[in-house]
């Protein structure tokens, strides 16, 4: 703050000359002689001096507020103020937006379903989810860690006491946080390793949910979002689990679903991600309708005999078609961090899962002509083409690899070859959750299972039938 005096010597015309003043009212002698406008006619001279702060300050401002001095006010300055998190659920939301904005395919969190985005707008709303969100980012940020932290774990009970509490009391009221809390903790589950024993049945909870969801009125786009995101592994668990199954009206409302364009966008505004574009652009043979009849051809396949032979000849041309999209030899997948890292990644998604469907149907017809040398070669093709992709979709674990353990169990169930089924074993020791820990056998012992009731059904009760 700055203070001013007045002067009590020379007239300004003497003092710049530096010549002696009388100072005479009106007009000083020298300024008369001289034909000046002497200053001291029109009132006091002003002073500017510098501000002083300490403890000499109080003794300046006595001297300005003597008899016959004027002290200018200075406005004080405002206060810098620094935005900080005001509360836990603040930090906690911060988190999430600082994950999802991440564009590394190795950690891009969204590939878990789009619901995400809509996460940091709730955080605050729901204590449940608030829970599951926090044990989320932190099971997030020890994922590359041999050893959990103490914290992990307690922020993980912590969500499972809190989820058990709403499923019993709050249930209907709060049911789309729930479901998302749900949701997160499965993820959790899986990242945390063997701290906590895997889960087989928790499909059968997720078809739950999603029939609940279903019942209620798709009000805005985080319930429709999260509806499409938790049937997807319902459906591709239905493939080989018969307890695990949706009714009509969550197919109808599916249907409905997918047709309708989004609305609204989440906090991370990524336009980028397929799921977010024309439903035309996804592959018809990998559409959920689509995967959901494999169930029923499966089980009966006698029934659809025909329509597994139709969808197999087709699925080798879409193979072709988009085999010629993705392979390159000799070539290196963009690196992680490259804007084509993504595009690329869920080409290598797309051709893998079909290939995998491609093999179902392969077997399935190979139990309706056992030693067809046809369908056994076609087998061996399918089969090197998902190794090349796991080869090349190495460079994006742990995350981006997601969709390769599904697609490699299948294939280690099926394969003869000893040099296949060691590429096949050596993918799977470096799945996102494998560290080198032996990986679970219980997915492939379900499809030999199941391929081995197939032969032996239609070798007992069926004669092959003409083409």
């Amino acid at each position: 703050m700055s203070t001013t005096t007045t002067s009590s010597r020379s007239c300004a015309n003497c003092r710049a000359a530096r010549k002696a003043c009388d100072r005479k009212k009106p007009h000083c002698t020298r300024c008369v002689r001289l034909g000046y406008v002497c200053p001291t006619s029109e009132g006091n001279q002003w002073i500017f001096k510098k501000p002083v702060v300490g403890h000499k300050a109080h003794k300046r401002a006595r001297h300005a507020a003597k008899p016959n001095r004027t002290v200018v006010p200075v406005a004080k300055a405002p206060e810098m103020t620094v935005s900080v998190p005001s509360s836990q659920s603040t930090r906690i939301a911060c988190d999430l937006i600082h994950y999802l904005e991440v564009t590394d395919v190795r950690y891009t969190i969204i590939s878990f379903g789009e619901f995400l985005r809509f996460l940091p707008q709730r955080v605050e709303t729901n204590t449940t989810l608030e829970i599951a969100v926090d044990a989320f980012t932190t099971a997030f940020r020890e994922m590359d860690c041999e050893q959990k932290s103490p914290t992990l774990l307690r922020k993980y009970g912590q969500a499972l006491s809190s989820v058990r509490h709403d499923l019993q009391f709050n249930a209907e009221s709060q049911l789309v946080n729930l479901s998302c809390s749900i949701f997160l903790l499965l993820l959790t589950q899986i990242w945390m390793g063997q701290l906590v024993p895997p889960v087989n049945s928790h499909h059968q909870g997720l078809a739950h949910l999603v029939e609940v969801l279903a019942q209620q009125e798709t009000s805005d786009e985080m319930q429709r979002r999260i509806i499409l995101d938790l049937c997807t592994p319902v459906v591709v668990a239905s493939i080989t689990d018969q307890r695990v199954r949706l009714s009509p009206r969550v197919w109808q409302l599916l249907k409905r679903l997918s047709s309708q364009k989004p609305t609204t966008q989440g906090t991370t505004g990524d336009n980028s991600n397929p799921s977010e574009k024309d439903d035309n652009r996804i592959p018809h043979a990998l559409r959920l309708q689509v995967i959901a009849r494999l169930q029923y051809y499966l089980n009966e396949p006698e029934i659809y005999y025909k329509e597994i032979r139709s969808w197999y000849t087709t699925s080798k041309t879409d193979i072709s078609l988009m085999w010629q999209r993705v392979y390159v030899p000799c070539s290196k997948p963009p690196q992680p961090d490259h804007p084509k890292a993504r595009p690329y990644r869920d080409g290598l998604a797309a051709v893998s899962l079909m290939l995998s469907i491609a093999i179902i149907l392969n077997r399935v017809l190979e139990a309706f002509f056992p030693g067809d040398s046809a369908l056994r070669s076609e087998l061996y093709m399918h089969l090197d083409r998902i190794i090349w992709s796991g080869n090349q979709a190495v460079v994006y674990r742990p995350i981006g690899t997601g969709f390769m353990t599904w697609c490699l169990s299948l294939c280690l169930s099926v394969a003869d070859d000893p040099v296949q089924k060691e590429a096949i074993h050596q993918l799977l020791l470096q799945r996102p959750s494998g560290r080198g820990v032996p990986y679970p056998t219980d997915k492939v012992n379900q499809w030999r299972s199941k391929f081995a009731q197939i032969k032996q059904r239609l070798s007992v009760s069926h004669t092959p039938p003409g083409d």
